[in-house]
């Protein structure tokens, strides 16, 4: 009996030593280190209550093991480990949390960069068709200048004439000169011109001076010249009277429209034989006498600031001419 209680503890022993062995191959160490140490480390969802660097063993297979710092600046790492029997090492870096500020202010342009080097030259194009002759080209233009032209004339018809300018001859000087720069945009203007009137002799009325209406074309911020004729001075027992003077507008020296002063002792010399109404000095009908005023202007002369007195010839008894005048309306 007593050697059967020694085979039975034998047996006890062998298979506790086997059930331990057995035990110890199903699980293995897991060491886990971090930076920053001091992690919480949670496996499976549990809370291990141990911080890095630390140890516990574990069964073998895959176990989810989270590495954190709870209300720190460090991201959570979580992993999937897989234990086998033996020693098992975790190391985990956290990473820090990135959070995004405002937008800052927009920054200097930066400097222009370096020019690049000529890239190679292209293969040749085309041939384009050929290309207009001169002269085909100054014909085109004249119809272009001739539409533009046109056209201005059409659009200020349209619009209506809204400034009207006045040029007077205040001392009765031979000629008065006034200088007038064409508007912005304005390519035409009507103008209506006198001439000065003729000095009288001693029984005669001196001669209107003439008149001249036209619509000229004009360059638009261009200044033009614009001359006021005088009066011709009356003349005296020994002396002829003096005749009218010459009213004009004028660009470089050259008259673009003008009206002519009142001759002395004949018809006189008429206006611009060009203007759309062109009418000459005149004679009166019968000689003057002593009772008579001279001459009016030809036409118009009682739209002027002086009434019929504008352009007038000077009276009998060597009575001065009056000075001419200049309107332009656009």
């Amino acid at each position: 009996m007593h050697n059967n209680s020694r085979s039975l503890f034998a047996i006890v022993i062998v298979s506790l030593a086997l059930f331990s062995s057995a035990a110890l191959a199903q699980s293995g160490a897991l060491k886990v280190t971090s930076f920053p140490s001091g992690a919480n480390v949670k496996i499976d969802g549990v809370d291990t209550g141990k911080t890095t660097p630390m140890s516990t063993s574990l069964a073998t297979g895959d176990h989810t093991v989270v590495v954190s710092i709870p209300n720190s600046g460090w991201n959570p790492d979580t992993r999937i480990v897989t234990i086998v029997s033996g020693n098992n090492d975790l190391s985990v870096t956290l990473l820090p949390m990135l959070t995004v500020g405002p937008q800052g202010p927009k920054g200097d342009k930066g400097d222009k960069g370096d020019t690049g080097a000529t890239g190679a030259t292209g293969p040749q194009g085309l041939q384009g068709p050929p290309g207009a002759t001169a002269t085909q080209i100054t014909n085109l233009q004249e119809q272009i200048t001739t539409l533009q032209s046109l056209v201005s004339i059409l659009q200020q018809q349209s619009a209506g004439f809204t400034v009207i300018q006045q040029f007077t001859n205040p001392t009765n000087d031979a000629s008065f000169t006034h200088s007038w720069t064409a508007p912005p945009g304005i390519t035409h203007v009507l103008v209506e011109i006198w001439g000065g009137g003729s000095g009288g002799e001693a029984l005669s009325n001196g001669i209107g001076g003439a008149y001249s209406r036209s619509i000229i074309t004009v360059i638009p911020n261009t200044t033009y010249t614009i001359t006021v004729g005088g009066g011709g001075h009356g003349g005296s027992i020994t002396s002829s009277p003096e005749p009218g003077h010459k009213s004009s507008i004028s660009l470089d020296g050259v008259d673009l429209i003008f009206a002519s002063g009142g001759a002395s002792g004949a018809l006189g010399q008429g206006a611009d034989p060009n203007a759309s109404i062109s009418h000459t000095t005149f004679v009166p009908p019968s000689p003057g006498s002593l009772s008579d005023g001279g001459t009016q202007s030809a036409y118009g002369a009682s739209f002027c600031p002086n009434g019929d007195q504008t352009g007038k010839g000077g009276d009998a008894l060597f009575g001065g001419g009056q000075p001419g005048y200049v309107l332009l309306t656009w």
